[in-house]
């Protein structure tokens, strides 16, 4: 019984999410994308989220909840991240939102928690930078340490090969240094 409610509220909470996103998108990118997505799905041939939502498109979506969050509708921003989430589940910018809500919301051992569940799914030096802080606030230091460490990791991994905002990597390597232990001055490792 429980199955079908949570279901209905998902849907829900997914259309909610999209008319959102279609009302306050001034370049058209989520009605494009939801059409790309609907003739997709009746095919049954994605094959890629990038056939889906393109970064031009991407770009122009993602601020759009971040705005909402920053104007105080929150519960508006939890929506629209989530359809972004299912869009590019492999970007870190739509769970940083949602957690950061869960953080103000929940408290910072739940935004924790939110973080170490989607650690294995979502492998990106930006994701590992907040989910260190959100650890380090939790007073989880040694997490914070390790989680700081496998995003510099993938950063340094040029196969993998990572672009990030340059003042977001500084401000990696800076957090970084500032998580030194302070008695030895030691590096993480």
């Amino acid at each position: 019984k429980i199955m079908p409610q949570l279901l209905t509220q998902q849907r829900e909470a997914m259309s909610k999410g999209w008319d959102l996103l279609l009302a306050q998108d001034p370049t058209n990118s989520a009605a494009k994308v939801k059409e790309r997505l609907n003739t997709f799905l009746e095919k049954q041939s994605i094959s890629s989220a990038l056939e889906v939502c393109p970064d031009e498109d991407w770009a122009n979506l993602l601020p759009i909840p971040r705005i909402a969050m920053e104007n105080g509708k929150k519960d508006d921003a939890v929506a629209m991240y989530n359809v972004l989430q299912v869009l590019r589940p492999d970007e870190p910018q739509p769970y940083v939102g949602n957690f950061t809500i869960v953080w103000e919301r929940a408290g910072v051992q739940v935004a924790a928690d939110c973080y170490r569940l989607m650690m294995p799914f979502v492998l990106s030096p930006t994701y590992f930078y907040y989910a260190a802080d959100c650890f380090q606030h939790a007073g989880e230091i040694e997490e914070a340490k390790e989680t700081l460490q496998a995003a510099i990791d993938l950063l340094e991994n040029e196969e993998l090969g990572f672009s990030i905002d340059p003042e977001l990597k500084a401000d990696i390597y800076a957090f970084r240094d500032e998580l030194k232990a302070p008695a030895t001055g030691q590096d993480l490792a």
